[in-house]
């Protein structure tokens, strides 16, 4: 057909003008330069001096370069941009460039120099951090790139070229995607108020991909969609009495006006109490169908009304303009359904329709009870006196509160929530829990009787001065480091007042120390006087107990206690000592005999074994008798607020009521809903109960190092396993030593202390994977302990099998880790992996792999699992966190099984400890090393 374009028509040549100066391809090259726009790319020669080019006289990934590159020429051409300067080719609209230029390698610098491409996918990371130049509120933000898990660049170094590259120094990265937006991530580099911090990640997420965030130690969580709130806005009222309103969408935690102004598409917030950024994708409903709601509500009050100002009715992209009249009648009729489908702002401006933005007062009179006070409580409301419970009613119902002259008071709805939280029903009053008195004393008006309060007041004030309370006197052997005296005061405090808490200090601070000392001074200090104490009863997991029975005998061999464990157990006689050792386990089985008697204490070790307030230990737990109660542990909260419950309800029953009410008023509203109200109001009310300090607090009362053996009892399979091999291999070697002597025997010394280590630490390979060993279950507790309070960890073994068990059990639990054997090759990429990935927390190797030339000091925890007599080869090993550059002090555990190889080995090596130290630097010196006396004291 006439004026149709044919194949042919579509592809013939359009002949260009004549142009003088075109750069021969093999001069030609491609320079990276950047302006306020962003990064282009121009055609230069060797000097950088801008040239024309002809893609037809050069070939392969230039000719492909340049002739992408003269199309988009022709189509800038073509165009008008009144806003970009045509003349330069920008990557973040043509970014396909980079594919091809790479290919050609002709890419230069403004200063000439060759530009090149790493390999793999870069990741790009936003750390807030705190600078001691700025103000304790202010952060600082910083882009990083992190590459093959090396952090590469910061700020100063990084240029972003589009949504997926960046270039550092001479060398472009490819990145994840990083969104449309990609060119103006840098403006997150700088300085910001520490309260602005939510506002710049909801910007950052709503806008970008692909990067990451780090802030102190919070994880990142992409939870749920929260709906934002459609809420209505009292602009004004104007100088005829028009009242103008519009319909926004308001957010949680964000300012109405920035919700307004900025377009968020997810919404970041920072939950203190579960230590996370959360990332929540916002779901808006329709202004436009809003409007039309809004605008068939008022009209059904026009009737009758005269065709004048006072019924006007205006409606524009501002919103509403309605007459006085008109006004008037709305509110007067639709508040009530007003309050229910919006959550109103501007309240306090209608005051000449009869509606009040009110601040209540409350008023008290209240008596103590047991744990709580009782009695009534008023609210003053624009000078008339409301009943606490009619006003929560009618808010509930309506959203506001009825006056007696007609008008209606609206009330701040988080202050009516925060009532809710406070005052329970009781009788014909009302009661407060002790625990709420701090909370309770922000609400009651300056010239209220706080007489009830005093004793209370006394109480919470009274946390405050501990620190400048005298230093207490323990009977124990030892010294408390200055932190653990603090702890001491703590919990001699609570003790005082019958308070239950939990010292949860980080791993490593002494938090058994500090428990030995209070028992020591309640019960040593009583017997002294002649006193009477019942028993406290002290439960852990069984691979605690032979720990806690080695630190009673070396720092209070003066306590009595009892191991309520095993089949020669005995209550009645446990009954008579001043402190029973049992399990949890142990407990639950025997829950009958446990609940008659009346305890001092109950003290739960790792307490989070009742983190469910449903399982049968917690169950068990809870039904026992005593008038103190203290938990222990390291991580008081694992997984969520439920645990945090299932905790106070042993320590403080009173503190929360039901697992209902705590869900009402604090679980679902921080979960769902992300009530900084009452995440607050939470963490305020357990603060005193939870003592925890971290590393980092009491770095200058802690050595450089802190080593401790944690003994591991072997379970029953594994010991009569052990025992039948320890029994043959002793007759054994009796007989071929007396027959061949001590020099010809050391091989099969090194073959039955090799098998009977093996057996004692990692029974599986002995087994056929039927005894599951106890010293990895407990060294698997520590690791994850350890990565959740956000320490990283070495672990040193001498066997192929260990590495591969407890690689696969981290890996069940979803703990980062490296692993590191002779067979390894790209060692330098592990260590780089641990050293800078956030996500690696182990590094699994062998002793003597480990031993040399490896820098690791990411980590401040180190793990001997199998301990061997090379005294040598383990500080070579410690050593590699333990070194220039190390700003933590290093904890090193060494797991031993109890009555085994291993615990004599550690016995033989503090006895020869001068001739290990001096002589003995491999294992086969160290069999050499051995007497005949030796070998039948480790096998006897």
């Amino acid at each position: 057909m006439a004026g149709e374009k044919n194949l042919f028509d579509v592809f013939k040549r359009v002949d260009k003008p004549l142009t003088t100066g075109y750069v021969p391809a093999g001069e030609l090259l491609i320079q990276l330069l950047f302006d306020e726009e962003g990064a282009y790319l121009e055609g230069v020669d060797a000097k950088g001096r801008p040239v024309a080019f002809d893609y037809r006289s050069s070939h392969g990934a230039l000719r492909d370069l340049l002739k992408a590159m003269d199309a988009i020429k022709e189509q800038q051409e073509a165009v008008i941009d009144w806003d970009t300067n045509s003349d330069h080719i920008y990557l973040h609209d043509h970014g396909h460039l980079l594919w091809l230029v790479r290919a050609s390698g002709m890419l230069r610098d403004a200063g000439m120099q060759p530009l090149g491409f790493a390999d793999g996918i870069a990741e790009i990371r936003l750390d807030y951090t705190r600078d001691a130049a700025r103000p304790d509120d202010w952060l600082v933000g910083t882009l990083q790139l992190i590459h093959e898990d090396e952090t590469l660049a910061n700020a100063t170094a990084l240029r972003i070229l589009n949504e997926t590259h960046v270039l550092y120094g001479n060398t472009i990265h490819e990145t994840k995607p990083l969104g449309d937006h990609a060119r103006m991530l840098s403006l997150f580099n700088g300085a910001l108020p520490e309260a602005l911090l939510e506002r710049s990640l909801s910007l950052l997420f709503s806008h970008f991909t692909g990067v990451t965030v780090r802030y102190g130690g919070l994880r990142t969580v992409f939870s749920e969609d929260v709906q934002a709130e459609t809420s209505l806005i009292f602009e004004q009222v104007d100088e005829t009495g028009a009242l103008h309103l519009d319909v926004a969408f308001s957010l949680p935690r964000l300012p109405l006006d920035f919700v307004r102004d900025y377009d968020i598409t997810r919404l970041a917030t920072i939950n203190e109490a579960e230590q996370t950024i959360v990332v929540r994708q916002v779901l808006y409903g329709s202004a436009a169908e809003e409007r039309k709601w809004l605008n068939s509500a008022i009209n059904r009050h026009r009737k009758g009304l005269e065709a004048n100002d006072d019924a006007l009715l205006f409606l524009d992209e501002n919103g509403f303009v309605i007459g006085r009249e008109l006004a008037a009648r709305f509110l007067s009729q639709e508040l009530g359904a007003l309050t229910q489908r919006y959550t109103l702002f501007g309240a306090e401006k209608l005051n000449a329709y009869k509606v009040k933005a009110a601040t209540p007062k409350l008023k008290l009179s209240l008596g103590y009870g047991i744990d709580f006070l009782e009695g009534e409580a008023q609210l003053d409301i624009d000078g008339e006196s409301f009943s606490l419970f009619d006003v929560l009613a009618q808010h509930k119902k309506n959203r506001y509160v009825a006056l007696s002259d007609g008008s209606r008071a609206v009330l701040d709805a988080r202050y009516v929530a925060q009532l809710g939280r406070l005052f329970k029903k009781h009788e014909k009053g009302v009661k407060v829990s002790f625990f709420d008195l701090p909370m309770l004393e922000d609400l009651i008006s300056a010239n209220a009787d706080r007489t009830p309060f005093a004793r209370a007041r006394d109480v919470f004030s009274g946390f405050n001065a501990l620190a400048t309370q005298p230093v207490l006197k323990a009977p124990i052997k030892g010294t408390l480091r200055p932190y653990q005296q603090d702890g001491l005061k703590w919990l001699d405090y609570l003790h005082t007042h019958k308070l239950g808490g939990c010292l949860a200090d980080d791993m490593g601070l002494g938090k058994t120390i500090q428990t030995i000392a209070l028992l020591a001074r309640i019960y040593l200090g009583k017997a002294a006087s002649g006193g009477d104490l019942p028993p406290s009863l002290l439960i852990m997991p069984r691979s605690l107990l032979f720990n806690w029975k080695r630190e009673l005998d070396r720092f209070c061999p003066a306590m009595r206690y009892q191991i309520y464990h095993g089949s020669e157990r005995d209550l009645d006689a446990a009954l008579g000592s001043h402190l029973i050792l049992t399990t949890y386990n142990m407990l639950r089985s025997n829950i009958k005999d446990f609940t008659e008697p009346a305890f001092l204490y109950v003290i739960l070790d790792e307490s989070q074994a009742i983190k469910n307030v449903e399982t049968q230990t917690t169950k068990a737990v809870l039904t026992l008798k005593s008038t103190h109660r203290l938990a222990i542990s390291g991580t008081p909260i694992e997984n969520n607020l439920g645990e945090l419950y299932s905790l106070f309800r042993f320590l403080n029953p009173a503190m929360f009521g039901s697992s209902g009410e705590f869900d009402r008023l604090y679980a679902s509203p921080i979960h769902q809903h992300d009530d900084q109200d009452a995440a607050r109001e939470l963490r305020r009310k357990v603060y005193p109960f939870i003592l925890r300090r971290l590393k980092r607090d009491v770095l200058r009362d802690l050595p450089d190092k802190v080593e401790q053996l944690l003994y591991v009892d072997m379970s029953d399979a594994q010991r009569k396993l052990y025992e039948t091999r320890r029994a043959f291999y002793h007759q054994t070697l009796k007989h071929r030593i007396a027959t061949d002597g001590i020099e010809k025997s050391h091989f099969f010394i090194l073959e039955a202390l090799m098998e009977l280590r093996q057996v004692a630490s990692i029974p599986e390979v002995k087994s056929e994977d039927t005894i599951t060993s106890p010293k990895r279950e407990m060294l698997i507790e520590q690791l994850q302990e350890a990565a959740v309070n956000g320490h990283k960890s070495l672990v040193f073994t001498n066997f192929l099998a260990t590495i591969e068990m407890v690689s696969a059990d981290l890996k069940e639990r979803g703990i980062g880790h490296v692993t590191m054997t002779g067979a390894t090759a790209n060692r330098e990429a592990l260590v780089r992996q641990f050293q800078t990935h956030d996500e690696t927390m182990v590094f699994l190797m062998t002793l003597k792999t480990g031993g040399v030339g490896l820098n690791l000091t990411a980590a401040d925890r180190v793990f001997i699992f199998d301990p061997w007599w090379n005294v040598a080869a383990e500080t070579q090993a410690v050593d590699r966190t333990h070194r220039i550059g190390q700003d933590k002090t290093v904890f090193t555990y060494k797991l031993i099984a109890r009555d085994s190889i291993e615990e004599k080995i550690v016995m033989l090596q503090e006895r020869k400890k001068a001739l290990f130290d001096k002589v003995i630097s491999s294992d086969g010196a160290a069999i050499k090393s051995l007497t005949e006396q030796d070998v039948d004291e480790i096998l006897g």
